[in-house]
């Protein structure tokens, strides 16, 4: 017999550890790790779309047109 065979649980607990972990999942986990981090893009002068600035309407501080 080889050694998946013998760790194999019956189906019904299978379907049941996965619901139940579908039910009450792990919390994310985030790495912090220095060497992960997204470089600095130092582009505050780019144009931005409004989604760039949260909190601000689309086209407040613009001038009128018309």
């Amino acid at each position: 017999m080889n050694a998946n065979a013998e760790q194999k649980k019956p189906e019904g607990e299978q379907n049941e550890a996965h619901e139940e972990a579908l039910r009450h999942p792990k919390p994310a986990q985030h790495n912090d790790d220095e060497r992960s981090k997204m470089p600095e893009r130092h582009d505050e002068g780019r144009k931005q779309s409004p989604a760039d600035r949260p909190g601000k309407q689309s086209g407040e501080g613009e001038t009128p047109v018309g």
